[in-house]
């Protein structure tokens, strides 16, 4: 999986989704921060689960 770029539109649209109020001098470095986040999660996507059992086990039926 390749490494994640975002760019400066992207994280614009972000702020805006989430309701933030971003300045134009912010963007540039989150956008590296944000890559930078986003690539530690790469190696956890890569991760072979298959045979993991779930840590959580849902039962709706109230005990």
């Amino acid at each position: 999986m390749p490494s994640p770029d975002l760019s400066s539109t992207t994280v614009r649209e972000l702020a805006a989704l989430a309701g933030l109020p971003l300045p134009e001098e912010d963007v540039a470095p989150l956008a590296a921060l944000l890559a930078g986040h986003a690539a530690l999660v790469v190696p956890l996507l890569e991760l072979d689960l298959t045979d993991t059992p779930s840590a959580l086990d849902f039962d709706p039926r109230w005990p």
